[in-house]
């Protein structure tokens, strides 16, 4: 049975029991891990000294304040599900970061963070923690690290929480093998389309507003990613700058207005035309980057030289940027693994009048849809039942286009021949894991690949 793209999944109940948590404990992180896996356990420890490692080299200052008592290590605690984060998060915040699915807590200088997307234990067992996870974990991190090495955390403007923290956690993934080069990796690229529609739409908020936290204007992901682009824009081209605000931010001291007195150092550093002239160096540096990727929904990310994907709520999708053309190819090899839903998809031909969806279900075959945007109606073209195909089995697949004729291969057979005369198949081409979906993409042939 094929699933209509459109479909959402239901809440996933708690998986958390009464067992104990897995316990690591290393030089400065002690994980308490809410899932039963070893494997998972370890991953977690691993990136969250990774993250208090390079917190230290971003900020200058030791791994550990001077005044900490023998044996200090600070809390992570990592949850195997939404239901069981958000208890947590009611009780410590009154359910100020359900959205988040992730928190640093002042009081406590401890950090909670739910395993992202959900995975049954077969894909987790295969993939490991998901990539969306580790970047939390690293970013959750960062914000303990700040916690724990000055006393006025609770002023910092957000640029500096925030944005360095973003970069840390990149740093973290980088180390850790699971980062592509930025225009090619989905997340980051992602990150960065966001900013540069803020500049192509003059929203862009100026250097100087940045620092003073005057983006009330952006919406949630366009704060946290011009926060970040600006933090790297001063790691790489003003390092020293970037060094001398992080002291300043220690030695200034807590209280109001702390963004602007610490932006009112400015001029011991940069007179006001050199402040201008970094505005526009900041401008041009969110320019230059050509992303291949958009993602619509998280997350498609590298994994072990391919590409793995997982779903939240609803369909992971992420776009590529450029027009395939009239003709051609997609190709390689699929796994789905264990989900709430079997369905990985390869989207086709993006443009005003809407897309075609080649649905691959595991313990079906191959559907193609068409998707109207003038009235939000699927329409089935094609489907055809493929003996074999199951669940965490590996299999190759083909999608040919020429015109508007469509073929589709699985398991080395040419499987399903539709001809769409209704609309097009040339513009980008997007893969997408269902919702509830999670599974495994080797590509090798697709337009700009």
């Amino acid at each position: 049975m094929v699933i209509l793209p459109t479909l959402l999944l239901a809440a996933l109940p708690s998986q958390e029991t009464t067992v104990a948590p897995l316990i690591r404990e290393g030089a400065h992180v002690r994980v308490h891990c809410h899932i039963q896996d070893e494997a998972a356990a370890d991953h977690t420890l691993l990136a969250a000294e990774a993250a208090w490692r390079i917190a230290s080299e971003t900020y200058g200052l030791g791994l550990l304040p001077k005044d900490a008592p023998a044996g200090q290590r600070y809390d992570f605690h990592l949850y195997a599900d939404a239901a069981s984060y958000r208890a947590v998060d009611q009780e410590l915040t009154g359910g100020n970061f359900a959205r988040n699915l992730a928190f640093a807590h002042f009081d406590s200088i401890s950090a909670h963070v739910a395993i992202q997307p959900p995975l049954k234990p077969g894909a987790l067992k295969v993939l490991g923690l998901p990539r969306q996870t580790t970047r939390l974990i690293s970013h959750e991190v960062a914000h303990l690290y700040r916690y724990a090495h000055n006393n006025n955390f609770r002023s910092h403007p957000d640029w500096l929480a925030d944005g360095v923290a973003s970069m840390i956690e990149l740093k973290v993934l980088a180390e850790l093998g699971s980062l592509q080069q930025w225009e090619q990796d989905p997340y980051v690229g992602t990150s960065i389309a966001h900013v540069q529609a803020l500049l192509k739409e003059d929203r862009l908020p100026s250097l100087e507003s940045i620092l003073l936290d005057e983006t009330s204007g952006l919406q949630f992901y366009e704060r946290y990613d011009t926060r970040w682009m600006m933090v790297e824009y001063l790691a790489e081209k003003k390092p020293e700058l970037l060094q001398d605000l992080l002291k300043d931010a220690r030695r200034l001291g807590g209280g109001s207005e702390f963004a602007k007195r610490l932006m009112d150092e400015f001029p011991k550093k940069l007179s006001p035309s050199k402040l201008k002239s970094m505005d526009r160096g900041f401008r041009k540096f969110v320019a230059e980057p050509k992303p291949v990727w958009y993602e619509l929904y998280r997350q498609l990310y590298p994994f072990e030289g391919r590409l793995a994907q997982a779903s939240f709520d609803s369909n992971a999708i992420a776009w590529r940027q450029e027009d395939s053309g009239e003709k051609y190819r997609i190709a390689g090899d699929m796994t789905i693994l264990e989900g709430t839903r079997t369905q990985l998809n390869v989207f086709l031909g993006k443009n005003e009048m809407g897309f075609h969806s080649v649905a691959f279900t595991a313990g079906y075959g191959i559907t193609v849809f068409a998707f109207h945007s003038s009235n939000n109606q699927w329409v089935r073209i094609g489907t055809a039942k493929v003996e074999g195909f199951e669940v965490a089995t590996e299999i190759g697949f083909s999608i040919d286009v020429e015109g508007t004729n469509l073929t589709v291969g699985l398991g080395g057979d040419e499987t399903l021949v539709v001809e769409t005369k209704d609309m097009p198949l040339h513009g980008p081409f997007a893969l997408s894991a269902q919702a509830g979906s999670v599974g495994i993409w080797d590509i090798t042939e697709a337009p700009g690949w």
